[in-house]
């Protein structure tokens, strides 16, 4: 018995669809993975950060900064490049001076 054109044609498209699918969920759990970034000690974050390492584990208290534990107990804490970065975006500001909003534009 012959298979219908029509759903060859519909097989293929869900194969290549799922493919495409499949792939994209690869791509989102490489990025989840901890090994896809560069790993970083409490001292290393607060040093590209310029701030205490007791600001580190505040903005870590308070969920600002994702972190990786490994051990028990305490245990030894560690940051991944790529949530700093975020970090540093998250809170980039911009300061805007008063005498500059009240200049008139140029003609």
């Amino acid at each position: 018995m012959k298979a219908h054109p029509h759903c060859k044609t519909a097989a293929v498209h869900n194969a290549n669809t799922l493919f495409d699918f499949l792939l994209e969920v690869e791509g989102m759990l490489q990025g989840l993975s901890p090994l896809s970034s560069e790993i970083l000690t409490e001292k290393e974050v607060a040093d590209i950060l310029r701030i205490a390492p007791s600001s580190v584990r505040n903005a870590r208290a308070r969920g600002q900064l994702p972190f990786i534990r490994i051990g028990i107990n305490r245990g030894r804490v560690l940051y991944r490049k790529d949530d700093v970065e975020q970090f540093i975006n998250r809170n980039r500001q911009v300061e805007v001076k008063e005498a500059a909003l009240k200049r008139k534009p140029p003609p």
